[in-house]
């Protein structure tokens, strides 16, 4: 066991991470806190000390959290309300509704009705212009959905970047988040926009990002500004509706020939989408 040996914060965050990983594939077995501190060789209180002050949550509160979360992606795919519970392994209905209406303030009646565009806005239609992201790469899959690869960045180890170094970037306050293909490759790049490269930190990457018409969707804020988990799966859910279900039922499609993207700033974050009118797009083809 650990004894008196402290873990660096890195050890922390591994075992958190671990943990994470193991919950996400046995949702529906007795997941505790003391079975995880076993399985890990952690003492149950410094497991608990580590969720806590990593993730902001106890072990129970986030199995319950990812429980809520398979229930709403299972009402997103049009199923009932009672095969959502069982499918995300809720023993109970009223622990099931509860724990489902505290974390997206509608009850799941409500979020299947609308199939969860209550939490949705209409985008706006406008022009954003080109830049280039400074950034983090991370190493993807060879499959991208946005529906369940958004926010990706929130489940990375960033490498550490000097404020010198950082603050030579050039960029703002805002950070923007996309998938990139590379040498056949699949990365999401997280970082600032700039419109002129002018230093590139060691470890991080630049890609380049073309503007044009965009429909911009926000994404709705977690009660806590700072509960990541909820976020992810905010912008998740944005991408859901952006691409399933705004988009077949508007007057645009999406332009294949430029880069969707994330865009975070101070709590204002959105998703954006390039789009060309359908009409046009159309007219296009015809020409071809």
């Amino acid at each position: 066991m650990e004894g008196t040996t402290r873990k660096s914060k890195a050890a922390q965050k591994a075992i958190v991470k671990a943990c994470k990983r193991y919950i996400e594939t046995h949702l529906g077995e007795n997941i505790t806190l003391e079975s995880l501190a076993e399985r890990y060789d952690v003492p149950s209180r410094n497991l608990w000390r580590y969720f806590n002050n990593i993730g902001g949550y106890s072990v129970a509160e986030y199995i319950r959290l990812r429980k809520v979360h398979l229930a709403a992606r299972a009402l997103l795919h049009g199923k009932t309300v009672n095969d959502a519970m069982e499918s995300s392994f809720f023993r109970s209905k009223t622990h099931f509704v509860d724990s489902f209406t505290e974390y997206y303030g509608i009850s799941p009646w409500q979020f299947k009705k609308t199939r969860g565009m209550e939490l949705m806005k209409e985008p706006r239609i406008m022009g954003r212009p080109e830049f280039n992201i400074v950034g983090y790469i991370f190493k993807g899959t060879e499959l991208i959905d946005w529906e369940d690869s958004g926010a990706y960045y929130i489940t990375q180890d960033f490498p550490q970047v000097s404020p010198r170094d950082w603050a030579r970037i050039g960029g703002g306050a805002d950070m923007v988040g996309t998938w990139m293909v590379k040498n056949d490759t699949h990365y999401y790049i997280f970082g600032p926009g700039v419109k002129e490269v002018r230093f590139i930190p060691e470890g991080l990457d630049t890609f380049y990002v073309p503007g044009g018409q965009f429909a911009v969707f926000p994404v709705p804020k977690p009660k806590n500004p700072a509960d990541s988990t909820v976020l992810c799966e905010n912008v998740q859910v944005t991408w859901f509706y952006a691409l399933k279900q705004w988009i077949p039922a508007s007057d645009y499609e999406v332009d294949d020939t430029r880069i969707p993207y994330e865009y975070y700033l101070d709590g204002e974050n959105s998703v954006c989408v390039p789009v060309v009118p359908r009409e046009e797009l159309l007219e296009e083809q015809r020409k071809t």
